[in-house]
């Protein structure tokens, strides 16, 4: 409610793929990101875009904004923070250096529940917004 003059956004996922599950809080700090991150700092009106589709037994989750972007340094600190093999065991030396930790905790979740292959992927370009595709296996609801 408090970014109704400052935000659009778009829901786009089709009706099979709402009846999958996901996990919790997958999408929250992802979106929060969208909305601190890109639209609060970008100067007029905001969207964000969410998009969901299935590709060979795999559902990709897009959240795109048209917000400020990153520099190209800080993508590639966020790219190596979402390097980190969590499914490896320790790796407090490389949480030291951890950037973004909202989307390197669903990364972590996605990786030691799924396994290595089920991550996030991130593009942005300054200027003109971000794109974090999270890659999920398909989970059927058993009612």
């Amino acid at each position: 409610m408090s970014y109704k003059d400052k935000l659009h956004y778009t829901f786009d996922i089709p009706e099979d793929l709402q009846k999958f599950y996901v996990l919790k809080l997958l999408l929250q700090p992802i979106v929060e990101n969208a909305l601190y991150h890109g639209i609060k700092q970008r100067r007029g009106l905001g969207h964000i875009w969410i998009q969901a589709r299935e590709h060979e037994g795999v559902m990709y989750i897009c959240v795109k904004d048209d917000g400020v972007g990153m520099t190209t340094e800080q993508l590639k600190d966020l790219r190596e923070s979402l390097d980190i093999d969590f499914t490896s065991g320790d790796q407090e030396g490389r949480m030291k250096k951890v950037k973004g930790y909202g989307m390197v905790n669903v990364q972590a979740r996605l990786q030691l529940t799924f396994g290595p292959s089920y991550r996030l992927h991130i593009d942005s370009e300054e200027g003109k917004g971000t794109v974090v595709t999270i890659v999920h296996p398909i989970i059927p609801y058993l009612p």
